[in-house]
């Protein structure tokens, strides 16, 4: 939402059901580069069980997203996501 005191402007995005997100694509796409697997999920300490759940490019030094299975998601390097997400 954005605007001035006399207008306002909503933007509105749908997803077909069963499409994938812009930022659903992009972390496939690197998780592919770095041979990772998006259905893995990871103990991972000081934060718990953990899944790969998105990838910000403009970010170099923790690009990567998890979130435990309470909600919170952590930013983590690329070293440390290889370390526990790397497929087998």
């Amino acid at each position: 939402m954005s605007g001035t005191p006399q207008e306002l402007t909503f933007t509105i995005k749908v997803l077909p059901k069963g499409a994938k997100s812009s930022e659903q694509v992009l972390l496939e796409s690197y998780a592919g580069m770095h041979g990772l697997d998006l259905t893995k999920s990871s103990q991972i300490q000081g934060v718990g069980t953990c899944k790969l759940v998105a990838y910000k490019p403009r970010s170099t030094k923790l690009p990567w997203i998890v979130e435990n299975e309470k909600g919170k998601r952590y930013k983590l390097e690329t070293v440390t996501v290889l370390s526990y997400f790397k497929a087998v």
